[in-house]
This record gives structure tokens, C-alpha cells and sequence, in this order.
């Protein structure tokens, strides 16, 4: 038997025979120099601490628990291999040939090691193929087939080459062109994997084709590319990705419900999420900021459909619709406006807040129902403008509103009806104020000049059981009627 300590470096092929044990204890250091140390019947011992090769970069040729080799390089240990037997694979290689795994052989990358595929592949062939959390490759390109592992590629294209699923787990890839994932595909990049495209291109995925992505990164080399295109009846998820400098940086034409993009931080583009062609996905807990023109965007929207706790800043529009009825919940929205265009959600508890512009929130033709939202403006000239016959209720039957909606000093109102609009604020069923039956009511609203005003003989506001910044704060305050003024803008007078 013999045990070895300190620093070895190994000058020829070392032969452990039956009945003799070799151990490399814990302080060793040993330098194959290209050899090898091969067991024809022996035990080889390697104590936890000892390092083989530089940055402990060897393998080491596996029966049962027992190692029969310790070899310099991969593909020296997959020579020796016979059927039943593993190869594990510690520290850092270069390949220097592609590699097929043989027959009855479980090729393992352990925890920590480090291959570089250099132009080269690695198939799992007839054999096994096994990688540890912590091992890492350059690239990373996996051909999958379910869990199971099939191979190691250069590119996309050479693993779609040989099957249909393919993951990408870290690494930077540039690409020089629109990427297409083509028909019946699917892709997975996982976390660390970075996405580069140029300017006006895009990654397109195709009918019945499925890409889903977790914790990566996808922006441009330079200027701005057109983003993520989830084609008709293509499906799959964005988790936790941050994305930049697109023209969209997720467009949903899927026409399914299936899609899911949650956990994203969206910038510096010129839309954020926009679904058409009846996209209807679950957005959630998406962080949006910077965006010129609309943050989230829908058109033919199911009423399944969520949009719930996002936040969106310094955007343009930070929620637009039209033909739209989400589900619109817990978002808090900064210099951001909201508007609706044919549609009738329900919003429940958002923050919707601008300085300057126009109005915070818009409707056409547009009837949503609101529930403790706080909706307020700073220097725009209006909070909330109904239009066109829109007919929103701050509530509902029998269910006060609790919305709270303000405008600054140097606003004009805080909520406005014309061309056949009739906004209920809150609306006295029976005639009784004290009593009710109420249509919405207890929401609060807070303006300096004209809080609430009807623009023409088409339009009213039903206001009461709502405060209006008075106290004591009384049951009914008013019922509001169309009263122009001379104005250019005809507002109604409120009675005292």
C-alpha cells in the first residue's frame, strides 16, 4: 500500500495492481503531465483536498463507488470506458475533438467544472449524459428531451439540427440577424443567458412553437431592435428578464390566453407589452419605465385576462386599451396616463398619478367599474375625462366605490363628461340620501376650480354620498346637472 502527500508530478503511466491500495491524501498535489493512474485490480483512494492537475482539471473512470482511472482528459477516460462504467469530469477542459458517449457509459460534469466546447460537440450518443448544478460550459446550447440531456452545441442551429427542444443556460449571444423559431420548436434560456439583436430585428416565434425565459437578459448591440414576437398559437412564459432598447419589447399576437410574462424590468423602449390579434396573458409584477409611448397595450382582451401589481414610471401611456376588458388590479402608475377605448374593465386598488398633460385617465366610449383607486393629477389640465359615451361607475350596485380622486391647484377639474357620458359617483337608488340604496358612493373627490363638471346638455354626473373635501362631510352633496357657461370651455356649476 502506499499513500502519497505533497506535490507530485507524474513522469509515465502508473499501474495500481489487485490487492495493493494507492492513496492520494488531502494535502496532494499531483501533475499528470499527460499520464495517467490506472487500477488493473487495486483501490485508488483520492481524499477530499487533493488536487489532480492544475485548477483540478481531470477525470476519473468509475465502477460501482470505485475509481478504476484518473485520467488528463476526457477523452482519454471515454477510450477506456467499457459498458457499466462512469466518467466524471472535474475542473476546467478545452475540447479538442466533438465526443460521443459510448454504449452503457454515464458521461458525468460534476459541481465546478468548466468546459469550453472550442468549435467542438458533445453527444450523448448511446450512453448518458449527466451535468451537476455548478458545472458551466462556453456555450451552453443544450438539446434537451424533457429533463434528459442529448448534447452540447456550438449554436441553436446545429441543435435544432438534431432535435426540437433546446435550452440555453448563460453566456452572451449576439446575434446578426432576426432569430426564427421555427414551428412545433422550443427554446428555454435560462438565467445569465444574455440576447443581443441589431437594430430593427427581433426574435420571432412561430405558430405552435413554445419560448420561455427566466431570469435572462435581452437588449440590442446598438440602436434599437424590435423585441420578443410571440406569433398565432405560439406559447410559453418571460419570468424575471430584463429587456431594453426595443420597439416592443414583448408583442402577444398568440390570440390564447396561455402566455404569462411576470417579474420583468422593461426599459427605454418605445412600447412595453402589447398584445393584439386578442392576446390575452397574465402580466404581473412587472417593473416598466421609460417607455415613449405605451407601457402595457391591449386590443381584444378577454375580461380573464390580469394585469395586476405592476409598476410603471415616466411612460407615455402606462396602460392603454381598446376593445380591451381586463382585469386591472394593485398596479401603482407614475407620470404614466391610462386610456380606455371601447372598454370596460374593472380596476381595483391602483395608483394612477401624472403631473403634466392633458388628463391622468381617458375614456371613449368606455364603461369601466373602479374600486379603491387613487387617481390624481398635479399641473394636467384634467384627472378624468368622459367622453364620447363613457359610463363609468366609481362602485356598483350596492357597493361603495372608496376611490379617491384629486387634482392640483393649477389643474381645471378633476372629472368631466361630454358628448353623452354619465359618470356615477355615486347615485341614490330610492331617493333617500341617508338611507340609501346606493349605486357606488363614498369616494372622495378633491379639486380646486372645477371639480366636476358636465360639458354639454348630453352628459351628467351622479355624485352622491361622495366627499367633496368639505367638513363636516354630509350624506348628499349633489346630483350634478348640465349648466354651460360662456366659456370656450362650457363646464356645469355644482349647487351648493
Amino acid at each position: 500500500d502506499e499513500t502519497w502527500s505533497g506535490s507530485h508530478t507524474i513522469t509515465g503511466i502508473i499501474i495500481v495492481p489487485s490487492g495493493v491500495t494507492m492513496t492520494i491524501s488531502n494535502s496532494t498535489n499531483i501533475t499528470l503531465n499527460g499520464y495517467s493512474i490506472i487500477s488493473t485490480g487495486g483501490t485508488i483512494t483520492v481524499e477530499s483536498g487533493a488536487t489532480i492537475n492544475p485548477s483540478n482539471s481531470h477525470t476519473r473512470l468509475i465502477t460501482g463507488s470505485a475509481i478504476k482511472g484518473i485520467y488528463s482528459t476526457i477523452a482519454s477516460a471515454m477510450s477506456a470506458a467499457t459498458s457499466g462504467q462512469s466518467i466524471e469530469v472535474y475542473g476546467a477542459h478545452t475540447l479538442a475533438a466533438n465526443l460521443t458517449v459510448p454504449s452503457g457509459v454515464t458521461l458525468t460534469f460534476k459541481n465546478g467544472s468548466d468546459i469550453t466546447l472550442d468549435s467542438h460537440t458533445i453527444q450523448k450518443g448511446s450512453g448518458a449524459l449527466a451535468i451537476e448544478s455548478g458545472a458551466t460550459f462556453t456555450p451552453d446550447i443544450r438539446l434537451m428531451s424533457g429533463s434528459t440531456v442529448l448534447g452540447l452545441y456550438l449554436s441553436l442551429d446545429a441543435a435544432y439540427t438534431d432535435g426540437t427542444e433546446v435550452e440555453v443556460r448563460g453566456g452572451i449571444y449576439t446575434f446578426n440577424n432576426t432569430y426564427v423559431l421555427l414551428n412545433g420548436r422550443s427554446l428555454k434560456v435560462k438565467e445569465g443567458s444574455v440576447f443581443e439583436f441589431p437594430s430593427g430585428k427581433y426574435l420571432d416565434v412561430r405558430p405552435t412553437s413554445t419560448f420561455e425565459a427566466d431570469h435572462a437578459t435581452f437588449t440590442s448591440i446598438s440602436g434599437i431592435w424590435t423585441g420578443i414576437v410571440y406569433r398565432t398559437s405560439s406559447n410559453g412564459y418571460i419570468n424575471e428578464c430584463n429587456i431594453s432598447n426595443a420597439t416592443r419589447a414583448i408583442l402577444d399576437n398568440s390570440g390564447t390566453p396561455d402566455l404569462v410574462f411576470t417579474g420583468n424590468t422593461i426599459t427605454n423602449s418605445t412600447h412595453g407589452i402589447y398584445c393584439g390579434y386578442s392576446g390575452s396573458p397574465e402580466i404581473r409584477n412587472n417593473t416598466l419605465s421609460n417607455i415613449s409611448n405605451y407601457a402595457i397595450y391591449c386590443s381584444g382582451s378577454d375580461t380573464n385576462m390580469v394585469i395586476a401589481d405592476n409598476t410603471i414610471s415616466n411612460s407615455t401611456y402606462g396602460l392603454y386599451f381598446y376593445n380591451a376588458n381586463p382585469q386591472i388590479s394593485s398596479n401603482k402608475l407614475t407620470h404614466s396616463k391610462v386610456y380606455f377605448n371601447n372598454s370596460n374593465s374593472e380596476l381595483t386598488n391602483n395608483l394612477i398619478t401624472v403631473s403634466g398633460g392633458y388628463e391622468a385617465f381617458y375614456m371613449y366610449a368606455s364603461s369601466p367599474t373602479l374600486f379603491y383607486n387613487t387617481i390624481s393629477s398635479t399641473e394636467a389640465w384634467l384627472t378624468i375625462r368622459a367622453f364620447n359615451g363613457s359610463d363609468p361607475v366609481f362602485g356598483d350596485w350596492g357597493l361603495s366605490g372608496y376611490n379617491y380622486l384629486s387634482a392640483g391647484m393649477d389643474a381645471d377639474g378633476v372629472i368631466w363628461a361630454s358628448n353623452g357620458s354619465h359618470p356615477v359617483l355615486g347615485w341614490n337608488v330610492a331617493g333617500d340620501c341617508e338611507t340609501g340604496p346606493y349605486v357606488g358612493g363614498n369616494n372622495s373627490i378633491i379639486g380646486y376650480m372645477v371639480p366636476a363638471a358636465a360639458l354639454d346638455g348630453t352628459s351628467g354626473i351622479s355624485a352622491q354620498y361622495c366627499w367633496w373635501g368639505q367638513t363636516p362631510a354630509p350624506y348628499c352633496y349633489c346630483l350634478l346637472y348640465t349648466s354651460p357657461s360662456p366659456r370656450d370651455r362650457t363646464r356645469s356649476r355644482m349647487p351648493s
